[in-house]
């Protein structure tokens, strides 16, 4: 006697399955009971903490690769071989399926700006995703509200991420009827 289960999910992985089998005759018999665990193989996902890393030269950067997969995946990861202090840290986790891998690069030097791709594989597949990483600030966001409760001042707030420091930023203002439209420009 077979037991076919359909539309197996990967966190079903590791679930535990009660079996439990009887007959009518005799009236006072025990079931039988067979326990057993649901095992789920599937092939790789690759994940970054970030895929846009804002940088500067000479940084300590940590690089987040989480891996999700079964049976383990091997993970390579392009120019990790660069000259310069760097390694890769494996990470414990208690989820099953899911290995997690830092990658740090000890002082960012200019080869390694730009975008690096990372490959798991396994037995049922392979997966390649990209992270890059980048000396230019990203797109700034203003935070301040819409509007102002003053009359006579408006104090605008803004944020950018990088590590490099900011040498040249551009307000642009400009009026649309009664509204006033700011805009940022942010370079390094």
């Amino acid at each position: 006697l077979g037991l076919t289960l359909e539309n197996v999910t990967t966190e079903q992985d590791g679930q535990k399955l009660i079996c439990e089998a009887s007959t009518s005759y005799p009236p006072d018999q025990v079931a039988q009971r067979q326990h057993t665990e649901i095992s789920v193989n599937y092939p790789p996902q690759v994940e970054f903490n970030q895929s846009l890393i804002h940088t500067a030269l000479g940084v300590y950067e940590d690089i987040m690769v989480t891996v999700h997969g079964k049976p383990k995946a091997e993970l390579l990861c392009d120019n990790m071989d660069l000259p310069g202090p760097r390694e890769v840290e494996i990470l414990p986790d208690e989820k099953r399926g899911v290995n997690r891998y830092l990658l740090h690069i000890q002082g960012v030097t200019k080869e390694d700006l730009g975008e690096h791709f990372c490959s798991a594989t396994n037995k049922f597949g392979t997966a390649k995703k990209s992270f890059s990483l980048t000396l230019a600030p990203s797109k700034p966001e203003v935070v301040s509200p819409a509007f102002s409760s003053h009359a006579d001042y408006y104090l605008l707030g803004w944020r950018a991420k990088s590590k490099s420091p900011l040498r040249n930023v551009t307000f642009r203002i400009q009026t649309v009827s009664s509204a006033i439209t700011f805009s940022l420009l942010v370079t390094h």
